[in-house]
């Protein structure tokens, strides 16, 4: 669990890159505020305004596609990560081992196409889970004639619980490949869930606590700044300025978490 929350910390590029991820979400931000600023007071030509707009959308995307894109090229790198051995100058039976992880060379372009394939890929990663479910409410009143309703619920939370614990397998395979069509392959999902249980659960459980803890930064962080989500219209622009840049700046920190938790569910010598 520490090794998660610390080990970014760890690397030598690790400031630089946190920067630059900063850094690319405040100039896309200024330059959509800039058009926004220009088409209300500059612009009267409803076709150019509607341009502009566009550009607007455009910008303010870009920044997420990156943060994507990072995040799966990070964890790509974890997943191919080298190891070495320590071990004290007295033997006494205990040996550590350690991860040696590159962190992505800083390429935005790049990002922002692996972040438009990571949109894709979970859509198609979708695809099967709604036709599960699907199959299942069409065929659901044909089974309860046939079986008591309460066994037929558990069977089914038993069956979406599975196939929602094979989620972080399929999705460590998409970024192992790099291929949009990596998340349909069960068959390596249910191979490295089984092969490596306890190591896949309790990475998934420290996923989950993880980003409720995450939940309770960020509502204390609106506490304190006395944001109200439901008023963001009579927010104060500084203060919600403030609020957003450390929004992001704490979502770059659990990039580097997420990206370790996932690419490490399996060992790094799996093929």
């Amino acid at each position: 669990m520490f090794n998660a929350l610390f080990w970014m910390f760890k690397q030598e590029n690790f400031k630089k890159h946190f920067v630059y991820l900063l850094s690319i979400y405040l100039i896309f931000l200024s330059i959509s505020g800039l058009l926004i600023v220009i088409n209300e007071h500059f612009i009267t030509d409803y076709l150019i305004q509607y341009i502009i707009l566009l550009f607007v959308i455009v910008f303010c995307i870009c920044p997420f596609l990156c943060f994507q894109g990072y995040f799966w090229n990070l964890t790509e790198n974890i997943i191919y990560r080298q190891t070495d051995i320590s071990s004290s100058n007295i033997y006494n039976g205990r040996v550590k081992e350690i991860y040696k992880i590159e962190l992505p060379e800083i390429h935005t372009g790049k990002f922002i196409w692996r972040g438009i394939s990571s949109i894709v890929a979970s859509i198609l990663l979708c695809y099967p889970l709604i036709i599960l479910v699907m199959v299942s409410v069409l065929y659901s009143s044909e089974a309860v004639s046939f079986y008591d309703a309460s066994i037929m619920t558990l069977l089914y939370v038993i069956l979406f619980g599975l196939v929602g614990l094979l989620i972080p397998a399929l999705l460590w395979n998409y970024a192992k490949q790099d291929s949009i069509f990596a998340v349909w392959n069960f068959s390596k999902a249910v191979h490295i869930m089984g092969t490596y249980f306890g190591k896949y659960l309790w990475n998934t459980i420290l996923f989950i606590v993880l980003m409720f803890i995450n939940y309770c930064l960020l509502s204390f962080l609106t506490s304190v700044l006395g944001i109200n989500s439901l008023d963001v219209a009579n927010f104060p622009v500084f203060k919600y300025l403030i609020f957003l840049i450390l929004e992001y700046a704490i979502s770059i920190y659990w990039i580097y978490v997420n990206a370790y938790l996932l690419g490490t569910i399996a060992p790094p010598n799996e093929g």
